[in-house]
């Protein structure tokens, strides 16, 4: 994300703060501003597209010239449910949306349940090549203003009926739950919204740590897909570290042992480095512990080191490909469309916030007439979305009185997520955001309490910094870190705590430095 561009304000020079934060110009509707919406290429804007009016039955004929055009392999739990689709697609039924939505959502599962889908190792002299999930990647990107919406159902309490058992009656959960770890691997890179999903889906329904599928695998080649689902899944999504039911170390170093092949404990080594955040020393060390064939290691971390740069760089390409064949073939409709979606069909984690599909936590009843929605509020209100939905600051910045914090307010609501708001002013401590050790009843005893900051990075919840141009020194280096790497250090007691998947960041600056100061 490149630095966002400021007005220059008087007082404290904000660098730190700006090179991280989303830029939002908040202005009247007779002063309008450069575009915030981001760009599918130089002539498609994001910002048109309404996904629920996507043309459902088109969509569903560009996936299927899509995999014919590219010769992707259909995998075999998902040929039944593209013929139901391609059916339903030629005399499409409105009463019948939302089994064709599950019919779609089951799609991206369904090349994670194949014998081979993670298998990319191979122990052999050859390249060491990598699956590389197309046709879940196709089907996301063909989908993918409704994205947000086909992974929520994986969520659904009849899920198992409504999703899973498209793809088979006797598909386990134990494969499904390794599917979605697949999917989120492949789609992360380019989908960052559906984040906090999949680590509510771990959060919700799987008790046991997926590694743990390694050991009970039928054989080598298995454990090994296991081992490459899992690495993947923690380069796209470390959260999955902090899920609290999973145990890691232990079913690691029982990969290790010297009863398995030279792959599988290579990637086991490789796993845990991760889990304990080994540094490159820590790392040759343990790898010197565990003898391992020195051809295999060699083509194994070369993969490892290029070969993930190199299907982000791919998938990437292709996102862009495939939105500028969408947009072309009018799969992707603007605002205004024929809806084949309505809100309430949308799942009940799910919230359409100025075109934009968000995770939303049992929000409250919200009604339009809260907010005035003139034109360059719904532009405003979306060029939120679209950031928050990438788990990005955002940095509202326009006059005293334009509507800085209601807009959060509103959003806030609207997803139901909990706000907490700080005002900043000159001589404001960091440690009413860390925290602090206290007093307690008894003489002598001292007991951490956590601060406002720290507190909502744990718990995730969202933070709305007002005045940010007022912070001082020690407030901004706070923030530093938690803008850059999404990680909150608290140096009182050496701790590093990396932000909750549904933490939000948001801060406000006044451009009327007369007015500065003062809410709005």
């Amino acid at each position: 994300m490149g630095p966002a561009l400021l007005e220059q304000t008087e007082g404290l020079d904000l660098d730190l703060v700006k090179q991280g934060l989303e830029n939002l110009e908040l202005a009247g509707e007779h002063t309008p501003k450069v575009p915030v919406g981001k760009t599918l290429d130089e002539s498609i804007r994001i910002v048109d597209i309404d996904p629920l009016s996507m043309d459902l039955p088109l969509a569903i004929t560009q996936l299927s010239a899509q995999i014919a055009e590219h010769s992707i392999k259909v995998p075999k739990e998902a040929r039944v449910v593209v013929e139901q689709l391609t059916r339903w697609a030629g005399n499409p039924k409105r009463s019948t949306v939302g089994e064709v939505m599950d019919g779609v959502s089951a799609l991206l599962l369904a090349e994670g349940l194949g014998s081979t889908a993670a298998n990319g190792l191979k122990q052999t002299t050859g390249p060491v090549e990598w699956a590389d999930g197309r046709f879940t990647v196709t089907v996301a990107m063909v989908f993918r203003p409704v994205l947000v919406e086909l992974v929520a159902r994986w969520m659904l309490a009849e899920a198992q009926a409504s999703v899973f058992c498209r793809l088979g009656s006797d598909i386990s959960l134990d494969r499904v739950h390794m599917s979605v770890a697949y999917a989120a691997g492949h789609l992360l890179s380019t989908a960052p919204q559906i984040r906090s999903l999949i680590m509510a889906y771990f959060r919700m329904h799987v008790p046991v740590c997926i590694a743990e599928q390694a050991l009970v695998a039928a054989n080598a080649d298995a454990t090994t897909n296991v081992l490459v689902v899992v690495w993947r899944l923690l380069r796209r999504l470390p959260e999955a570290l902090g899920v609290e039911s999973w145990g890691w170390e232990a079913p690691l170093v029982m990969l290790m042992g010297p009863q398995h092949e030279d792959l599988v404990r290579l990637l086991a080594c490789e796993v845990l480095c991760m889990v304990k955040t080994m540094s490159d020393h820590g790392r040759a060390q343990l790898l010197a512990t565990r003898p391992i064939d020195a051809a295999i290691q060699a083509r194994t971390l070369a993969w490892l080191a290029h070969g993930e740069q190199l299907a982000a760089q791919t998938a990437e390409t292709q996102m862009h490909d495939q939105n500028r064949a969408n947009y072309d073939a009018s799969v992707w409709q603007t605002e205004g469309a024929h809806a084949w979606i309505s809100e309430q069909q949308l799942s009940g984690c799910v919230a359409s916030v100025g075109g934009v599909l968000l995770h939303a936590h049992g929000s409250a009843p919200v009604t339009d007439n809260e907010l005035v929605v003139t034109p360059m509020v719904a532009r405003n209100i979306h060029a939120m979305a679209l950031a928050t939905s990438r788990s990005e600051p955002v940095l509202l910045q326009g006059p005293a009185g334009s509507g800085k914090t209601s807009l959060v307010e509103w959003v806030a609501r609207r997803t139901g997520n909990e706000l907490m708001t700080v005002h900043v002013s000159g001589n404001m401590d960091a440690k009413v955001l860390l925290g602090n050790y206290v007093t307690t009843q008894r003489a002598g005893d001292f007991e951490w309490r956590a601060g406002l900051l720290t507190t909502a990075v744990t718990q995730g919840s969202w933070v709305l910094i007002e005045n940010v141009d007022l912070a001082p020194a020690d407030v901004v280096q706070t923030l530093q870190p938690l803008i850059e790497s999404h990680t909150l250090f608290v140096a009182s007691r050496g701790q590093s705590i990396r932000a909750h998947e549904r933490f939000r960041l948001f801060a406000t600056l006044s451009t009327d430095t007369r007015t500065a100061g003062r809410g709005g």
